[in-house]
């Protein structure tokens, strides 16, 4: 028990999270969707004694979808959610193989300067699992985003694009209100 520790801090692990776990599902859903859930749970529920599995099966029946992975995350075990940008590198595209030549088949290693490759290894530092959207932005201002589910420990993508990238980025819209740290959400190739 934190609070008997420390008293009056009950109410950060009560209130926060609570919050921000229905913020993160706001912008899973949109506002107005969360809306609907919100006034569907209070009409059905006013006057009496809900649970909390009641506001859950509200949330699953509004949206069409199942939210056991998020609930037994965030609701029922004190997992954490860390999601970092871990590695990036932008370098020109090395060309290797076999050329056939007058003296036969000779090894070649060339370097295309108008192609580069990006690198970029996202980790999951928490315990808890939640798909984000990984972005990279290249020196032509093209942007790439993939998705990615979340679950490994670390995932590496990598581009091959004509122009350099500048930064990365995992989970740019910050839907994921619950990582406890979004100052390692970002790397960039230069200060």
């Amino acid at each position: 028990r934190t609070y008997a520790l420390w008293p009056e801090t009950h109410w950060v692990f009560s209130y926060h999270k609570a919050a921000l776990m229905l913020h993160t599902l706001e912008r899973m859903h949109t506002w107005e969707v969360m809306q609907k859930v919100l006034a569907t749970f209070f009409a059905r529920w006013k006057f009496r004694h809900p649970k909390t599995e009641d506001f859950f099966a509200v949330l699953d029946e509004v949206t069409g979808q199942d939210h056991a992975w998020f609930v037994d995350q965030v609701y029922r075990t004190s997992n954490t959610f860390d999601y970092a940008i871990e590695r990036l590198t932008s370098e020109p595209v090395s060309l290797r193989g076999l050329k056939e030549s007058p003296e036969g088949l000779t090894f070649q290693e060339t370097t295309d300067e108008k192609m580069f490759r990006t690198t970029v290894v996202a980790r999951r530092l928490g315990a808890g699992q939640f798909p984000v959207d990984v972005m990279v932005t290249f020196e032509n201002g093209e942007q790439a985003r993939v998705k990615w589910d979340g679950r490994p420990r670390w995932q590496q993508f990598v581009f091959d694009r004509p122009s350099k990238a500048v930064s990365a980025q995992v989970d740019p819209e910050r839907v994921l209100l619950l990582d406890t740290s979004v100052t390692n959400n970002s790397r960039t190739l230069a200060p």
